[in-house]
């Protein structure tokens, strides 16, 4: 398979890694009346790019930042001579930073159901020890941005394929689900999507950037990514509080 081709797969709404069942706070917009339609949809998915979308593609990078330290030093756990946190700890470090980053109770467990999916389906694709680790290291799961930069990597892909990646799925998902909740017009929806590309490769530069300043810094020395990005995004917590009362609903979040 080629280089492109898994880029291709990984980004397919259809890969199995549970996307398809959640909107991204579209639906609790659309129940509050605040998304009605294909302009409302264009500023949504605008503000959720540069919010959520740039703390994903951040974690993301990151964590392909730390699958290769790992790879590189023979996924050993051990750290021999040094005072130094362990790479293993790392992952739970950089799993810590994105909890931190989710304010909403929801919104942190449908991150780690879709980053325990995403990394089931990569580990049956793409058997590598490092998903095993992972696995041990973060009981629960990781969360989704962290099992994005995992896969990205053992699939043989770059830093810079992560961060697109993540930056994409934040915008690319909710668009999809909008049109069937709105039941909008499918070249309209994919039309916004494409107006936003040059957004899309802005904000995955920016968080690629903002992980190569850390490890300029020394700051993956010892484990710590708190200086990535963190922007809030507090209307998105309050539509998946409000989703998750909601009786009736076509998406789990």
């Amino acid at each position: 398979m080629t280089r492109s081709a898994v880029v291709l797969l990984l980004a397919d709404g259809r890969f199995p890694a549970g996307s398809h069942a959640h909107s991204g706070g579209v639906e609790g917009a659309v129940n509050e009346g605040t998304l009605k339609d294909i302009v409302s949809l264009r500023t949504f998915l605008r503000g959720r790019l540069w919010t959520v979308g740039l703390v994903s593609a951040s974690l993301s990078s990151a964590a392909w930042m730390v699958a290769s330290r790992l790879a590189a030093r023979g996924l050993s756990t051990e750290e021999e001579g040094s005072s130094q946190v362990s790479l293993w700890e790392e992952w739970l470090l950089l799993d810590a930073e994105a909890d931190a980053r989710i304010s909403s109770p929801s919104l942190r467990r449908t991150s780690r159901t879709q980053g325990r999916q995403l990394l089931r389906s990569c580990t049956i694709a793409w058997p590598s020890p490092l998903f095993a680790g992972l696995n041990a290291a973060i009981l629960n799961g990781p969360h989704y941005p962290v099992a994005i930069g995992a896969c990205v990597f053992v699939v043989g892909l770059g830093m810079d394929d992560a961060a697109l990646m993540a930056t994409y799925a934040s915008v690319s998902g909710p668009g999809f689900a909008a049109l069937r909740l709105l039941a909008l017009d499918p070249a309209q929806v994919v039309s916004v999507i494409a107006e936003l590309a040059e957004d899309i490769d802005r904000v995955a530069a920016i968080a690629i950037d903002a992980v190569k300043r850390d490890v300029d810094q020394g700051a993956t020395e010892s484990g710590r990514w708190s200086r990535l990005p963190a922007l809030a995004s507090p209307w998105l917590d309050f539509y998946a509080e409000a989703h998750a009362e909601m009786e009736v609903r076509l998406f789990a979040s």
